[in-house]
């Protein structure tokens, strides 16, 4: 098989830069490659050696036409590769035919006859081929003279491609390309394809000027070179296949006699100049092939500095960033990384606009003239089209700007215009800069009263920076004074706090001792009764429970015998009534350890400030500094919240101070003899402050705020640590100093520690309500004296009767009534009433008569309905007892008192 077609293969093949050499020599002159004979099998290393040394020679004469290389001088010019388009294609087939057609002139009239060519061509012939070297001496002069000025005519059209395809001027650039000699390179299908691009056009003219010459000769003698190397099993390179393509392509042009076409012939399309393979192939490998867009870039660019130009006539707004942008771009095109398929896509967008017309059919039969005019037309159109689309580009941007700048609405006027639309302009200006004028001129009076008074302000500025840099300075010494303070009391605190628990657990001790103490007493004093019945044996006694309980009988008989004496010596023995004493006396040895220990708590408060200065450990001195800063600047004092801080400040000296202090001991400071106190009260105090001012002061609080924090916190835990609800001495000690704290300071029932406070005296009462109140019941003791242990009992219930009573006035009436009269008289105290003798029970329902408040005997009050029962027993007694019997008639009008008071007679 001669002929083959190659089918179409998605794999790429390259081919090396021999293969564009020797195709560059046949595009040069396709004459001798018609004539020359196939050239051997390439059967092994050897042969393909040979034939690479037999080029050499041409690479030295002239260098190999390179595509789109970089290899001379990278830093010369840029050059871009893009995908060609159908369109593209056209387009550079019709400037190829435009070119070869003045290549066919100069040729002819170099030459000088038509034979010239055939000579050019025997003399190829007898040189050796396509790759052979210059010719030799014994050549013709006249065919040496004919290929001379073929020679030069190559080299002259080389020459202008190179200025053409290299060179690309502007005005502020040249970009310039240089051809080099790149190394072997291995090319795929499509880049062989575009390697041959001009040698496929070149020869096409070669072939159509030699059409009937050397008739005889076999002209298609390369595919059977093609079958044999096929046949030897190599693979033929990719400039093999170009070339077998070209030649069966100009077989079927020419039409020869020994040619069978594969397919039917198919005319080509009208006004194109394209191959019919290229038909076939291109429609399905138009993305495979490239072109060079020197140009249009260079025109592209001119483009953009004219729309640069058209943006600064236009007054644009936005030119520096144009301006910046377009540098940009410029400057990504010239690195050519991705502004190829930038500049291809705009081609595109031009050529599918602007397409240019097809040349009439006359175009190949020598009209030179119309394919100058063809060629010049070409140009101008796409120089148009370019600038057409950057002025619809400018024009877009003018409407937009137009839309925000009224005074360029309207497109100025080509024609000219009339002395009264000049006139009208000349006003509009006038008045124009008049309004400017004025609004200069408001500026200035507003400039120069802002300038006075910025001198005004300079100058008072001057005058207070003496005064500005004395609060600087004081500011300064008041901020290290705090944060020493600061410090100072952080360190402190602890070791503070700690003396404070230390005392308050030891007051609770003693407390408790006492407590347990009674309820021992009590217990074994319930045993001794229940076991009076029974016969008491020796191996009982000797058991040390009851060795240990008559060590307790004695100490408390012995107790009871002091203060019976103690009372003989203050003359209350006849008033008294046993059981209302309190027991609380402590041995020698516990007192004395006590009292060791409280001295050691107050030994180490006293050093806890030992190594502290006056200034920070003596509230009077700590208060003086604050005082001058409230006095040297009082918006600064307020602002700071100096007021809310002092109370904070103050609280580890204040519970310094107050370590050892109790209101349950019979010897204890009052807090308005105290230091702090009084420090704390005269704090910014004047001698001429009035009423209204004392109003204002933000520091009136400073006393309230303390007693709150501090002092109220510590009494509520000596409430729960200390205090006996069963003691009188103690609870009205208690009483006592809340009734003046409520009196002397702004004490209210919203208030937090308050309600603390009374919700811890409630569960004392409570409390002692469960665990102290014992009234035992037998028969016998309603023959029994009054120093039996039932009246102890019910005297000591009696006791904490009244000492619930005290409370009147500071804890709500409804919970002081369940307490008092629900629980402890109608449970306890009425019940032992009942085995009582009638003028025993009148006379103890009359000491519980007076010991009730005078507001809670008022008529239909809720106290009355609570002593129902008590009110009903008394009624009972009274008929029991008999007026005229002389033993009752003091007892029945002490009954008669007792329910006349009550409002029950």
């Amino acid at each position: 098989m001669s002929l083959f077609r190659k089918p179409k293969k998605i794999q790429r093949r390259v081919f090396s830069s021999n293969a564009d050499e020797e195709e560059d020599g046949a595009s040069l002159d396709p004459d001798a490659e018609m004539e020359a004979p196939p050239p051997p099998i390439i059967s092994g290393k050897r042969e393909k050696e040979k034939s690479r040394k037999a080029i050499k020679p041409q690479e030295d004469n002239s260098k190999p036409k390179a595509l789109l290389s970089f290899a001379d001088d990278e830093d010369d010019g840029e050059v871009f590769q893009v995908r060609k388009s159908s369109h593209s294609k056209k387009v550079m087939r019709m400037l190829d035919k435009e070119r070869r057609k003045k290549k066919r002139e100069e040729r002819a009239e170099n030459s000088g006859h038509p034979g010239g060519e055939n000579g050019s061509t025997q003399h190829l012939e007898s040189s050796g081929g396509p790759s052979s070297g210059p010719p030799n001496s014994n050549s013709n002069p006249a065919n040496a003279g004919r290929y001379k000025s073929a020679s030069d005519q190559s080299k002259s059209k080389k020459s202008d491609n190179h200025m053409i395809q290299t060179e690309i001027r502007t005005d502020d650039f040249v970009l310039v390309v240089k051809k080099s000699e790149t190394p072997e390179a291995i090319l795929n299908g499509r880049a062989a394809l575009c390697a041959g691009r001009e040698d496929m056009s070149d020869e096409e003219d070669q072939q159509s000027e030699d059409g009937g010459h050397d008739k005889t000769r076999h002209r298609f003698s390369k595919p059977e070179h093609l079958k044999q190397m096929l046949e030897s099993g190599s693979i033929p390179d990719a400039a093999m296949i170009h070339a077998a393509r070209k030649r069966r392509q100009r077989a079927r042009e020419q039409g020869a006699g020994d040619y069978i076409p594969i397919e039917e012939p198919k005319e080509p399309a009208k006004l194109s100049n394209r191959l019919p393979c290229e038909d076939v192939e291109g429609d399905q490998s138009d993305d495979e092939e490239r072109m060079d867009m020197n140009d249009i870039t260079g025109r592209k660019e001119r483009e953009e500095r004219r729309e640069q130009f058209y943006a600064v006539e236009n007054d644009s707004t936005d030119g520096d960033s144009d301006r910046e942008m377009n540098e940009w771009e410029n400057q990504q095109i010239r690195k050519g990384v991705t502004a190829a398929q930038l500049v291809h896509s705009q081609h595109e967008t031009v050529l599918s606009r602007f397409m240019i017309k097809p040349a009439p059919s006359g175009i190949g039969t020598g009209m030179d003239d119309g394919d100058s005019t063809a060629a010049q037309s070409t140009s101008t159109l796409l120089e148009q089209a370019y600038a057409k689309n950057a002025l619809e580009r400018t024009n877009l941007a003018a409407a937009v700007r137009s839309s925000v700048k009224t005074k360029k609405e309207k497109a100025k006027a080509t024609a000219l215009r009339t002395p009264q639309e000049i006139l009208a302009a000349i006003q509009s200006r006038l008045s124009e800069l008049k309004e400017r004028s004025a609004d200069h001129s408001a500026s200035m009076a507003r400039i120069s009263t802002e300038l006075k008074a910025l001198k005004l302000q300079q100058l008072e500025c001057q005058q207070n920076a003496p005064t500005a840099a004395a609060k600087y300075k004081f500011y300064q010494e008041i901020k290290c004074y705090v944060n020493d303070l600061v410090d100072c009391l952080s360190e402190k605190a602890p070791v503070i706090y700690d003396l404070e628990k230390r005392a308050l657990q030891q007051y609770g001790k003693n407390q408790r001792y006492l407590v347990n103490r009674r309820r021992q007493d009590v217990r074994d004093q319930a045993k001794e009764i229940a076991e009076s019945a029974k016969p008491i044996t020796a191996a009982s006694r000797r058991t040390p429970d009851y060795e240990e309980q008559v060590r307790r009988a004695a100490e408390r008989e012995g107790r009871r015998t002091r203060r019976r004496c103690e009372r003989e010596r203050n003359d209350l023995l006849s008033s008294h009534l046993d059981g209302m004493s309190s027991d609380d006396e402590i041995a020698d040895q516990q007192q004395e350890l006590s009292v060791t220990t409280m001295a050691q708590i107050e030994s180490q408060s006293v050093d806890a400030l030992e190594d502290v200065t006056d200034d920070f450990s003596k509230i009077e001195l700590i208060l003086m500094k604050f005082f001058a800063w409230r006095k040297t600047d009082m918006s600064s004092y307020q602002d700071a919240f100096v007021s809310l801080c002092l109370p904070k400040v103050l609280a580890p000296l204040v519970r310094h101070e107050l370590v050892l202090w109790s209101p349950l001991l019979d010897v204890y400071a009052d807090i308005e003899n105290m230091r702090w106190y009084q420090a704390c009260m005269l704090y910014a105090s004047q001698a001429d402050e009035t009423v209204e001012q004392l109003k204002i002061d933000p520091d009136i609080n400073l006393v309230p705020a303390l007693i709150e924090k501090i002092v109220l916190p510590k009494v509520t835990a000596l409430v729960t640590e200390c205090w006996d609800p069963l003691s009188t001495t103690q609870t009205l000690r208690l009483v006592g100093f809340i009734n003046r704290l409520g009196r002397e300071f702004p004490l209210s029932g919203t208030n937090k520690q308050l309600n603390k406070l009374f919700e811890s005296i409630m569960e004392r009462m409570r409390l002692a309500l469960e665990n102290d109140v014992f009234i035992p019941i037998f028969p016998k003791q309603v023959q029994e004296a009054k120093t039996s242990f039932f009246q102890r009992q019910f005297c000591s219930g009696l006791k904490l009767f009244r000492n619930f009573l005290s409370w009147q006035g500071i804890l709500a009436d409804k919970l002081l009534r369940e307490l008092a009269i629900g629980a402890l008289l109608n449970r306890y105290l009425l019940l032992a009433m009942r085995v009582c003798t009638p003028n025993d029970a009148i006379n103890k329902a009359y000491i519980i008569v007076n010991t009730l408040p005078t507001v809670w005997l008022l008529p239909n009050s809720e106290t009355l309905k609570n002593m129902e029962l008590f009110i009903g027993y008394i009624k009972q007694t009274l008929e029991n007892c008999d007026a005229s019997n002389p033993i009752f008639m003091q007892s029945s009008d002490k009954a008669k008192q007792i329910l006349q008071r009550l409002h029950s007679l």
